[in-house]
C-alpha cells in the first residue's frame, strides 16, 4: 500500500465518519473519525479533511460532554480552516457557530 493511497483511505474514513454521525452512529462514526484521524495528522496536518475530521470529532465529544476534547478539537478545526481560508468561508462560520455552542453546553451543562 503506497503512502498516497494510506491518505485517500484515511479521507474516506472521515467522510464515513461524517456520515455516520447524521445517521446518528456515534460510536461507529467516533472509531471511523479516530481511524482516519490518526494518519491524516502526520501527513496533511493543514489539510480540509484534517479539520473536517477535527469538526466531527468535536461534535462528538460535545454530545458526550467531554469538554476539554471538544475544545481541542474545534480549536484545532479553526486552526486548519482559518489558514485555508484566511478571508472567510462558510466552513469557518460553521466552526466558529459549534465552538460558540460548545461554550454554551458546557455552562449549562447539555448535550
Amino acid at each position: 500500500m503506497t503512502s498516497r493511497h494510506d491518505v485517500f483511505v484515511r479521507i474516506a474514513q472521515i467522510v464515513l465518519g461524517g456520515i455516520l454521525y447524521k445517521r446518528l452512529m456515534f460510536k461507529d462514526a467516533l472509531k471511523t473519525l479516530e481511524q482516519g484521524m490518526s494518519t491524516l495528522r502526520q501527513k496533511t496536518p493543514e489539510g480540509i479533511y484534517t479539520a473536517g475530521g477535527c469538526y466531527w470529532l468535536a461534535r462528538i465529544a460535545k454530545r458526550k460532554q467531554q469538554w476539554p476534547k471538544a475544545h481541542q478539537y474545534i480549536t484545532e478545526c479553526l486552526r486548519v480552516i482559518q489558514a485555508i481560508y484566511p478571508h472567510g468561508h462558510r466552513r469557518v462560520v460553521w466552526a466558529e457557530k459549534l465552538s460558540q455552542e460548545i461554550i454554551d453546553s458546557e455552562k449549562q451543562g447539555i448535550r
